[in-house]
């Protein structure tokens, strides 16, 4: 089956405004997504803001032909603890990308985020390739959605890695089957005992669920009614295998070069760290072919250098999860954290 730009819709969720107004940056980067792919639909799914900004936005998204939502905030969680405060945006994703996938029309969707773009229609290809055609296997009792997923691969956490948050697909960029990706974020908005702080060896975070995890699990909890993972405080090889295959059975990474992607936000809030903390397409088709086929894959130089990669890196989160277990050492990471939003 080919795939027609015609039956895809993008929904671009997040603020649209800064404290000066209408934020350009957002402007420019939907321009460039209505460049490259001018016969998609595009809705905007942002929040209510002041009369000023509503009646501009409302010109220049009549200017560029795209569909917006205003959404009530529903603000941040936050909790404080010992004089520290936690804090979390997730709500305001999983509204904005709930009610903004609900009206989309179109077969497919992508869900990407308003502070990133892309610089071709690539993704397209791939959508129709692994999503539409797909050929590969899957194992009944771990397939969550009808078809996978594409998972803009950046915080798809690898299990075995040195960031090994377990159910942890990425949440920049999804895109598939429209009932698909809606269920991803067809939960329930979290509360404050999502912060939790959990330490195992190297491991340490302050938060029991991280968004990306609370999504992806609430998502299975509520498709297949079986509580999978109950947070950070768990951690062991069964789970971690339980971890893998729901990601191998529902989710095919893709790279930013893969789709053309561009989120500058990794560059300037994260400074590009976790490069070999996360699942490529590689890594996918050695899960998959040991986990559903019975197969090894041949040890090439790439996965040498991300073994040693993470081996180091695994002693330098060691001292610094000692290091977090002091409250002023804690404090200060926080606030750092905070500033990433």
């Amino acid at each position: 089956m080919r795939v027609s730009p015609d039956d895809v819709t993008i929904v671009m969720q997040g603020s649209v405004v800064d404290n000066k107004g209408i934020d350009r940056s957002i402007i420019t980067n939907i321009r460039k997504v209505k460049q490259h792919f001018p016969r998609c639909q595009i809705i905007i799914s942002t929040w209510k803001m002041k009369f000023a900004c509503n009646v501009q936005f409302s010109k220049l998204a009549r200017y560029l032909d795209v569909a917006y939502l205003l959404n009530e905030d529903p603000g941040l969680i936050s909790k404080i603890e010992n004089g520290i405060k936690y804090a979390s945006n997730i709500n305001r994703m999983i509204v904005s990308s709930l009610c903004g996938i609900r009206l989309v029309k179109t077969p497919f969707v992508i869900k990407m985020r308003t502070d990133s773009y892309f610089t071709s229609d690539a993704i397209l290809d791939l959508l129709e390739r692994y999503i539409v055609n797909d050929r590969f296997k899957r194992e009944v009792g771990y397939s969550i959605f009808n078809h996978r997923v594409l998972n803009y691969n950046l915080f798809s956490r690898n299990a075995r890695g040195y960031l090994p948050y377990l159910f942890h697909p990425g949440d920049i960029l999804l895109c598939g089957y429209k009932d698909d990706v809606m269920s991803i974020f067809d939960v329930d908005l979290a509360d404050a005992s999502i912060f939790e702080t959990s330490k195992h060896g190297y491991f340490y975070t302050i938060m029991n669920y991280v968004p990306e995890q609370y999504i992806w699990v609430k998502c299975i909890d509520k498709r297949k009614r079986l509580k999978v993972f109950h947070g950070n405080c768990q951690r062991n090889n069964k789970l971690t295998i339980e971890s893998e295959m729901y990601y191998i059975n529902n989710f095919i990474p893709c790279d930013s070069s893969d789709i053309a992607f561009c989120w500058r936000k990794h560059k300037s809030h994260y400074h590009n760290k976790g490069r070999y903390s996360v699942y490529d397409y590689s890594d996918w088709m050695r899960l998959y072919n040991k986990s559903i086929r019975g197969l090894s894959t041949p040890v090439d130089r790439k996965f040498m250098i991300k073994k040693m990669v993470t081996f180091f890196m695994m002693g330098f989160f060691y001292i610094r999860s000692n290091l977090l277990s002091i409250p002023f050492v804690k404090r200060i990471a926080l606030k750092i954290f905070n500033k990433r939003g």
